[in-house]
């Protein structure tokens, strides 16, 4: 008999048939100790977890707009458009395993990646007017087309080359430079960078180094210029001599005039733009206070959130951006030191522009 039971339950868990093997198993259990065992093995095997029925279907369509937009941190129309063709999922209350999860996560990413160039763009002439127009009237300060700064995305240790990886605040990053509008709005950005890597030699090897510096087609309208914190050097195009980048402030020793004093006042005022944007970024994708994932992926994650942080920006403006406080304070006090890579004659031009735009101002 017992040798009947067994091969009964050797054709039990060899039967691709069956939908669910416990069902047989049961009686068997009953009466038969090798088959109590299988049984209790196979129900472990089996176990899946709890998820959240009919979540999409019953219970997100009767949230109200403003639980909708606690819950997913945009509006149910900006939703919509952003999961067109794609089945917008989270493993726990749409029925997916992890794997399938994972990879609809980063299917999502490759497509704000593939938006970004609609989404994020370097402004024509005229738009670096008007945007200019906007900085001054808020800030005071003429002439800014953007602000730039360097910002630290917190990554888990990677497995290979680790200490490159390690900044100078002491925890493993991912660099993103982001240069900003009047609105917050992301105009250019340069991401995956070790941590470790100085915010001038980010900029340096960056394209839009590259485009600023051009002989032919100079980035930057005449008498315009991006702001940059201490960490940037002064420079200008080299072929035209008309200074493109970048006002930065007197450094502070201990002997500055009034109108030393009101330009720097002026500039941070005026450059607090970038760190806003970094605070607004981090405040609305919160995973960017640390992505737990292969280093391989972090560069086009960090795209896609800056990518959708303008795309929401332009279709709901920013009054329900929550913004992250201690990131703005922290990129504000802990700028990066002075590093020297760029030629003297260049920021020596350059000292002269921002020397004419303090007069200006006072």
């Amino acid at each position: 008999m017992e040798q009947i039971i067994n091969h009964l339950l050797l054709d039990i868990l060899q039967d691709d048939v069956l939908d669910n093997p416990l069902l047989e198993l049961m009686p068997l259990a009953q009466n038969n100790e090798n088959a109590l065992q299988l049984f209790n093995l196979v129900a472990e095997e089996n176990d899946e977890p709890v998820r959240n029925a009919n979540y999409f279907e019953e219970v997100i369509p009767r949230y109200s707009p403003q639980d909708f937009y606690e819950h997913f941190r945009m509006s149910t129309e900006v939703m919509e458009v952003c999961t067109y063709k794609i089945w917008f999922t989270c493993c726990d209350r749409f029925g997916l395993s992890k794997g399938t999860g994972h990879l609809i996560f980063y299917e999502v990413c490759n497509i704000l990646c593939d938006m970004m160039p609609q989404e994020i763009t370097w402004p024509t002439d005229e738009q670096a007017i008007m945007i200019a127009n906007r900085f001054q009237e808020r800030t005071g300060f003429p002439g800014v087309v953007g602000a730039i700064d360097g910002c630290h995305v917190p990554i888990k240790a990677p497995a290979h080359n680790a200490i490159d990886y390690y900044n100078r605040k002491q925890f493993h990053s991912v660099v993103l430079q982001g240069v900003c509008d009047h609105k917050c709005l992301f105009i250019d950005i340069f991401v995956g960078m070790p941590g470790r890597v100085h915010d001038a030699r980010a900029f340096r090897v960056s394209p839009l180094y590259d485009r600023i510096i051009s002989e032919n087609a100079p980035l930057i309208p005449d008498n315009f210029h991006l702001l940059g914190d201490s960490a940037y050097p002064i420079m200008k195009n080299i072929k035209k001599c008309t200074p493109l980048f970048r006002a930065t402030v007197y450094r502070d020793n201990g002997h500055l005039s009034h109108m030393q004093i009101n330009f720097n006042t002026t500039l941070s005022t005026a450059r607090s733009k970038i760190e806003q944007a970094f605070g607004r970024l981090k405040g609305k994708f919160r995973r960017l206070k640390y992505l737990d994932m292969n280093v391989d992926n972090v560069a086009r994650v960090i795209t896609a959130a800056c990518t959708l942080h303008n795309y929401i920006i332009r279709r709901e403006g920013m009054q329900n951006f929550h913004i992250d406080v201690d990131e703005i304070q922290e990129n504000a006090n802990q700028g990066e030191p002075r590093l020297e890579l760029f030629d003297d004659h260049l920021q020596n031009i350059g000292t002269q522009k921002r020397n004419q735009i303090m007069e200006d101002i006072y």
